[in-house]
């Protein structure tokens, strides 16, 4: 409960005007195999961890949650395309630090990270799995953080859930 997923799929329901049941799974996997046994009929959830499964026909992609098509698997279509206009939602990874933090070792971390991410193994294992490397500022991120906060709280509070 609470993770990207479980809100991608109150978002969906809310947008599609549709009844889902969530279930919770301690682990994200345990969710994925009970799908390709087919004890669950449909799961949101992150490309990288599901490629394997699309890829080997164990499970059919239906569309992708972002606003463009994955450039790992072009055949499945957006949300959007696919007939829920306005629906996106992306997963994406930060670096955090504590908030007393020293700038100086803030811009030093970033800096080193946005050096990392110009490795071309790095990138290219990225890109196999299906991220897009973006790399950004502090400042940037912590406005992206904001963003996202809002976003979401607004999705939460429409949806009704609860804290467990």
């Amino acid at each position: 409960s609470g993770t990207s997923s479980h809100i991608a799929g109150k978002l969906f329901k809310t947008m599609a005007g549709i009844d889902v049941l969530h279930i919770p799974y301690k682990a994200v996997m345990q969710g994925v195999l009970d799908l390709v046994a087919g004890r669950m009929t449909l799961m949101i959830n992150v490309l990288p961890e599901m490629i394997p499964f699309l890829s080997s026909g164990k499970l059919r992609g239906i569309a992708v949650t972002g606003l463009k098509r994955s450039h790992v698997m072009p055949q499945l279509p957006t949300m959007d395309e696919s007939g829920l206009p306005g629906y996106t939602i992306t997963s994406w990874q930060g670096v955090l630090a504590p908030a007393r933090t020293p700038e100086e070792i803030i811009a030093r971390l970033n800096g080193e990270i946005a050096k990392l991410l110009r490795v071309p193994e790095m990138r290219n294992r990225m890109d196999e799995l299906g991220f897009d490397i973006i790399g950004s500022t502090p400042e940037e991120f912590a406005q992206h953080l904001r963003t996202e906060t809002e976003k979401w709280a607004k999705v939460v509070k429409a949806s009704g859930s609860r804290v467990d």
